[in-house]
């Protein structure tokens, strides 16, 4: 399985139309027998919108599975689980355990000892596996839900991008075989039926420790909050002692002083109109002055 295949089911971009770096001419060197890669397919030749998605019913239109009772080929089904939108294919499972009719590839894999612990008493496991066979886009037919009827065509209206979904929309119809009575009655020998998307399964979140019940998570817990709110409360005063309690308040006394000394010397210091300035008023000389100290917390 390639790395460009997606098990999603809408289609969000159309990134697997550009070229890219796999190319035909990338392992060019290695010989046919050891290539494990798909062979390359044109961008132009890509399906650009697909109408088969992962989740659907689909049936091989050639090749067989097995032969019935009496001989007849019995031809490939299952449920898509992957696609790949650059290589043009698809892979299948079985529909359940007693309808294993999807096709699938023999796989040679190293024998491992069933049980390490007890050694080669125990004997080893087998050297071949069954591995999903990839199939052309082309060889399968969809299935109608909830009929017994495959779709010989599809044919799809024309896309949009909803921007709201980030992804592509358009619906798809399926040309089936009508019935005798409605051939008889519209005259055609076959009908066009829309097919819905299908639906992707509801994950369940296993229940834990940390989850809580419906009525926990109603119930209101919220009260508003009051003027007494701790949070809103003054701060508290700052722890100090009694030494530089004294410190401060002495340091407060010799600022006082000074300040009052830089307030006289400025009044003296102010002119009313200098020399020559006519009416200009005069300027106040003052220096800088720094604040008094804070008394800290020990």
């Amino acid at each position: 399985m390639s790395a460009s295949a997606t098990n999603r089911r809408v289609l969000r971009n159309l990134d697997h139309l550009k070229q890219g770096t796999n190319q035909k001419f990338l392992n060019k060197l290695r010989p046919s027998y050891a290539q494990s890669t798909p062979a390359y397919v044109q961008p132009k030749d890509r399906v650009a919108f697909w109408n088969i998605v992962p989740g659907d019913t689909v049936k091989l239109r050639t090749g067989a599975v097995g032969h019935d009772d009496e001989g007849r080929p019995i031809r490939g089904e299952g449920i898509v689980t992957t696609v790949d939108r650059t290589t043009n294919r698809l892979f299948l499972r079985d529909l359940d355990d007693q309808h294993k009719l999807a096709p699938k590839n023999i796989k040679h894999v190293i024998p491992r000892l069933v049980d390490p612990e007890a050694g080669e008493e125990k004997g080893y496991s087998g050297n071949v596996m069954s591995v999903p066979r990839p199939v052309h886009y082309s060889k399968v037919m969809l299935k109608v839900p909830n009929t017994n009827s495959y779709a010989s065509r599809i044919v799809r209206s024309k896309p949009f991008y909803d921007r709201h979904k980030g992804m592509f929309l358009w619906k798809r119809f399926a040309i089936v075989k009508a019935t005798d009575e409605e051939s008889i009655r519209s005259g055609q020998v076959v009908k066009k039926v829309e097919v819905p998307w299908p639906k992707v399964p509801e994950r369940r979140r296993p229940f834990q420790i940390t989850h809580a019940d419906g009525r926990t998570v109603e119930e209101e817990t919220w009260v508003p909050w009051v003027p007494e709110d701790p949070v809103l409360l003054p701060m508290r005063k700052p722890r100090t002692t009694p030494v530089r309690e004294a410190l401060a308040a002495e340091r407060k006394t010799v600022w006082d002083a000074k300040l009052a000394e830089l307030r006289a010397k400025a009044h003296d210091l102010t002119l009313s109109t200098p020399a020559g300035a006519h009416s200009y008023a005069g300027f106040v000389r003052t220096e800088n002055v720094r604040p008094p100290p804070i008394a800290q917390g020990a």
